[in-house]
């Protein structure tokens, strides 16, 4: 095939192909083919006047794609191939959930003609459809980066999203265990019997084992507060038994769209990544799970039976199982974390020492959790009041 400049010649005769650069919205070239000339002459002057033509009409051209631009079309061809290499798989996988849900009343609208009234309709029959406050501050969060996003772009002078504002979230009292229904907990299901037998290392019946391995495991929760994903995949060489201390690398990830899927993957936030000590108590039992655990085979896996990840549908379903065979306050397994959090608040840890210790990003997020403290705190307050007189 011989070639000069931007003329071509093929079996079928002379055509032109121009370069048109990038598209100034998604990034991809652009390039213009046209065949059916009998000369290269011919060609050639097509070639440049539809250049000319071109060059003068590509203001007009990007005015109109940027006019014409829907919703649906800036979502799947601009922000969201860029926002996937912004942030991790498990993310990415959610806020796309959330975009096709909640935001396809917007999907053929032109995203100039967004107004700043039905981005708030929007939000009204957001909160009329009893949705927690947080969830729909991160939709509009979501809808911001949009609206941002188009900006680069200057295919919308303003952002509505963002000159909406967030709905007002009512703090939520979060549920948690004391110290005395843990012990109540402790007491049902780890009898003297069964703590006898764990600790001579003795041969366990099936109930007996997954008594242990329940009780170990949720007593793990509440004296560390890790979240679900960092005990699932919590490595032996991430557990110094001997110095009493752990290390949180990694958190449980889901290939997208195949939630059954599952592998290891780092914290969705570098605070996330942290190491705390662990009482000398749960550090024992935790040596004796390790050698029950042996005689399986070589498992990586602190909580695991058989080198595979904890099913967390299974965990939740066998918490609340337990809890009420027992007799107990329902809370979540998440609530465990809560009750840690709490436990330390209790035992009159700084904030900056549990914000360090949960793995959360900001002291903010530690304060606005736990702002209360355990039944009867006041009581115990006026008496040092008291004192003071």
């Amino acid at each position: 095939m011989a070639r000069k400049s931007n003329v071509y010649k093929d079996n079928n005769g002379w055509y032109f192909k121009a370069s048109l650069g990038s598209d100034p919205i998604t990034g991809k070239r652009r390039t213009k083919t046209k065949r059916g000339f009998k000369t290269e002459r011919e060609a050639k002057k097509a070639y440049m006047e539809f250049m000319l033509l071109w060059e003068f009409q590509q203001e007009d051209i990007e005015s109109q794609t940027r006019e014409d631009m829907t919703f649906k079309e800036f979502t799947d061809t601009v922000f969201l191939p860029w926002y996937q290499s912004q942030v991790k798989p498990n993310t990415y996988n959610r806020r796309e959930s959330y975009l096709k849900e909640r935001f396809s009343i917007f999907n053929d609208k032109n995203l100039r003609d967004v107004t700043k009234l039905e981005v708030q309709l929007f939000q009204s029959q957001l909160v009329s459809e009893n949705l927690s406050g947080s969830y729909i501050n991160l939709l509009f969060s979501l809808g911001g980066m949009i609206w941002d996003r188009a900006k680069v772009f200057d295919l919308v002078q303003e952002n509505p999203f963002r000159e909406v504002g967030r709905v007002r979230i009512n703090p939520k009292k979060i549920k948690f265990w004391t110290v005395s229904d843990f012990k109540d907990f402790e007491r049902k299901i780890f009898t003297p019997k069964l703590e006898t037998k764990v600790m001579e290392k003795k041969n366990l019946s099936y109930a007996e084992y997954y008594d242990f391995f329940h009780y170990l495991y949720f007593r793990f929760l509440f004296f560390t507060g890790l979240r679900f994903g960092e005990s699932a995949t919590l490595l032996w060489e991430n557990m110094d038994l001997e110095n009493g201390k752990l290390k949180v690398e990694y958190t449980l990830g889901n290939v997208a769209k195949h939630k059954n899927e599952q592998y290891m993957s780092t914290p969705k936030t570098k605070s996330s990544e942290r190491e705390l000590y662990v009482d000398s108590k749960t550090l024992k039992l935790l040596g004796v799970w390790k050698d029950y655990q042996s005689k399986v085979g070589g498992i990586e896996l602190v909580f695991s039976h058989d080198g595979t990840f904890l099913d967390q549908g299974w965990i939740w379903k066998k918490f609340r199982t337990l809890q009420k065979k027992l007799e107990l306050p329902y809370i979540s397994v998440h609530d465990l974390r809560h009750s840690h959090a709490s436990l330390l608040v209790y035992l009159g840890e700084n904030p900056k020492m549990i914000q360090e210790r949960l793995g959360h990003a900001n002291i903010e997020m530690t304060l606005g959790t736990y702002s209360h403290l355990y039944p009867n705190q006041d009581i115990e307050l006026v008496k040092k009041l008291d004192q003071v007189n």
